[in-house]
């Protein structure tokens, strides 16, 4: 329980947006990764990924998932090669 935490929590903290979906011990999670050419255009070419984390639906939950609530996550930690382009506060020194 305790490392699934501790991944579900990293995950939000690198997330782009809150969308108010949760996940706890015992959901079951699928997670869709490509490349992302956001930081390779404008950099030297890197290991960047966009990655999407889902879950399961739960028993009983509704599938209707009211878009509207997502929020731009202003405390996310960007890679590296995101903050040396855009010029930000680099976490990783």
């Amino acid at each position: 329980e305790e490392e699934f935490q501790a991944y579900v929590d990293e995950c939000k903290s690198l997330s782009l947006y809150d969308t108010g979906v949760t996940a706890e011990y015992g959901d079951k999670l699928i997670t869709l990764s490509t490349c992302d050419s956001e930081i390779n255009a404008f950099a030297a070419p890197t290991d960047y990924r966009r990655v999407l984390i889902a879950r399961r639906m739960r028993q009983g939950e509704n599938m209707n998932v009211d878009v509207s609530k997502a929020v731009a996550n202003e405390d996310m930690i960007m890679p590296k090669a995101w903050q040396d382009k855009f010029g930000k506060e680099n976490p990783y020194k």
